[in-house]
């Protein structure tokens, strides 16, 4: 099932994403969101939701020398995990001049061959974006 959290940040509120999430006969999978920014990931776990269980650090994992955390939203007890933060090397991002949000889509699409159910919302634009070493400029 599918779950946005609009989470407080200072005075603005971020909206986060929960996909991948079923309900079946066979049971419950959670929705999930994932991140490698850690920005992101210290504002979700200081949000209410994380601290009443109802969004759970699912596991980490290792993408590309990057340390990446799953978080989902609480539908069943949560795999054991490491919970020890990795520390993030951050590689210099290339910048890329776009008009707006369908420019950066379809840039995304084109030159990285992103799926565009994957692109549904500027943060995930932008965290795609991310993910493939570029900023956008302009959006």
């Amino acid at each position: 099932m599918e779950w946005s959290a609009m989470i407080p940040a200072g005075s603005a509120r971020m909206n986060i994403h929960f996909s991948g999430g079923a309900l079946t006969g066979y049971g419950v999978t959670p929705a999930e969101y994932s991140t490698d920014d850690l920005l992101v990931q210290r504002i979700i776990e200081s949000s209410d939701y994380f601290k009443t269980g109802k969004i759970q650090l699912l596991r980490s994992v290792e993408v590309e020398g990057k340390g990446r955390e799953v978080l989902g939203k609480k539908d069943k007890p949560a795999a054991e995990h490491d919970t020890q933060p990795e520390e993030a090397k951050e590689e210099p991002l290339t910048e890329v001049a776009v008009s707006d949000l369908e420019e950066a889509k379809e840039y995304l699409v084109e030159q990285y061959g992103v799926a565009r159910s994957k692109l549904r919302s500027k943060v995930a634009i932008v965290d795609s974006a991310r993910e493939n070493g570029i900023v956008f400029l302009g959006i």
